[in-house]
């Protein structure tokens, strides 16, 4: 059974991570419509555990939804001389992140965290 836990770090940020090896490819939350994710888990999947993923990937109010190229163009907007310190993952592409690439970009796809410095207008 796959089990998605959830702990609030000392910053009060929320991080999750599975109890055993992810249940989806790299990228298949960004290449995947709501539809076809819940088709590509059912193979792999019991329904149960297809469940949890589907509300983890897209009901949960602690995962962030918008593109990081879009949260960095708001922060611009928002802050005075304003700096970020990207993390970007070591995961080689593959398929899924292909089929994301058609409609994400690069930084979107990569990007695993970031620092944002800078002040207020």
């Amino acid at each position: 059974m796959v089990i998605i836990i959830w702990r609030k770090n000392s910053d009060g940020t929320m991080k999750y991570h599975f109890n055993q090896k992810s249940p989806v490819e790299p990228w298949t939350h960004m290449a995947f419509s709501k539809q076809e994710m819940r088709r590509y888990l059912e193979g792999r999947h019991s329904p149960a555990d297809t469940d949890g993923c589907m509300t983890a990937f897209y009901e949960a109010p602690q995962i962030n939804r918008k593109p990081p190229s879009e949260i960095i163009n708001k922060f611009r907007l928002e802050f005075d001389d304003v700096s970020f310190i990207r993390t970007l993952t070591q995961i080689a592409p593959n398929e899924y992140y292909l089929r994301a690439r058609q409609f994400c970009s690069h930084e979107d796809l990569t990007l695993a965290g970031m620092t944002v410095i800078g002040s207020c207008r």
